[in-house]
């Protein structure tokens, strides 16, 4: 069965949505910094219209529970409440720095490059780095371990990606994301990693993760929706 997926990402600097219809994408981003409050609910609106869909017609909700940006992620997950709760309908929380792992694994397939595992940063802001590892030798990426928010001159104790089968030697591993604005502050061991800054969390990267969750049956009602900071003293 098709179903039809409303994806919605606050988690970064950008606010994106992405709606999954049959075999068919809708997408919209907004680059604005700190606009998302502005631009989430029309960019839904426009999706919708270009698929011919009204909110009824959706089988869930995808949204980032985080971690990423306080406010953002506020806005995020207030608004596919609202629209969870008015048409009754399942919402499936995504980790933002999942998305990254996806998008990172899309960006090295197109550059021919074999990756086992990635270790997904985001810019914490405070001098800190979300991150965890992801094994990408599955159809989507799989979170090894756990995700951290930390200094990034301590992610040597984050370790390397816990993956059976493979020995540290033979794994392929890269770095990527925001968390890379810091690179000069990462432990000497993970400097001659392949890395990428440019790899953001977006909407169209939670589909296919929404879906897998979906069929999982990982969906939650509106009112179990909260988000994750993997830090207690939040200011953004």
């Amino acid at each position: 069965m098709r179903l039809n997926i409303l994806a919605l990402e606050t988690s970064s600097q950008h606010c994106s949505v992405a709606l999954q219809y049959g075999t068919q994408v809708a997408t919209r981003l907004d680059s604005s910094a700190l606009s998302h409050s502005r631009s989430l609910l029309s960019m839904i609106d426009e999706v919708l219209k270009e698929a011919k869909l009204s909110l009824s017609d959706l089988n869930g909700i995808a949204v980032t529970r985080g971690p990423g940006s306080f406010t953002g992620l506020r806005i995020g997950i207030a608004v596919a409440q609202g629209l969870a709760f008015g048409h009754q309908l399942p919402v499936v929380p995504i980790s933002s720095l999942s998305a990254v792992a996806y998008n990172a694994f899309l960006y090295w397939q197109k550059q021919s490059v074999k990756v086992d595992a990635v270790l997904a940063t985001m810019d914490a802001r405070m001098g800190e780095v979300y991150c965890g590892w992801y094994d990408l030798r599955h159809a989507l990426p799989v979170l090894t371990g756990a995700e951290h928010v930390l200094k990034p001159e301590l992610l040597s104790q984050v370790g390397r990606p816990d993956i059976n089968g493979s020995s540290e030697a033979s794994m392929k591993i890269a770095i990527a994301g925001q968390g890379l604005h810091y690179l000069a502050q990462y432990p000497e061991s993970l400097l001659n990693v392949p890395s990428q800054l440019d790899v953001l969390p977006d909407a169209t990267a939670l589909l296919p993760l929404a879906l897998r969750d979906f069929n999982l049956g990982k969906a939650v009602d509106a009112e179990a929706l909260t988000p994750v900071y993997l830090r207690d003293n939040v200011t953004y």
